[in-house]
């Protein structure tokens, strides 16, 4: 009997020897099969690292929020707060 798709990507999920991409081209493909066209799409920005998506509409996940700080010789420690990460 033959295994399928879906089984083998949950077979591949529980090994930690999976690679990711391996396990999301997968689950690309059950989600064109199951017609998921929102998923494909999301599995697809998570493949190719969300290129050319602004950043308005990466998911906070995909997001770094933080401090900028430097060490300058002259005038010790200096940040620019309050700006978003690219």
């Amino acid at each position: 009997m033959a295994i399928s798709l879906v089984q083998q990507l949950q077979a591949d999920a529980i090994q930690r020897s999976a690679p990711i991409t391996d396990l999301l081209r997968k689950a690309k493909l059950v989600a064109a099969k199951l017609k998921r066209s929102d998923l494909s799409e999301w599995i697809g920005h998570e493949i190719g690292g969300y290129e050319g998506v602004p950043n308005s509409k990466l998911p906070a996940y995909r997001q770094i929020h933080g401090v900028i700080k430097w060490r300058n010789p002259y005038q010790a420690c200096a940040a620019e707060r309050n700006r978003k990460a690219a």
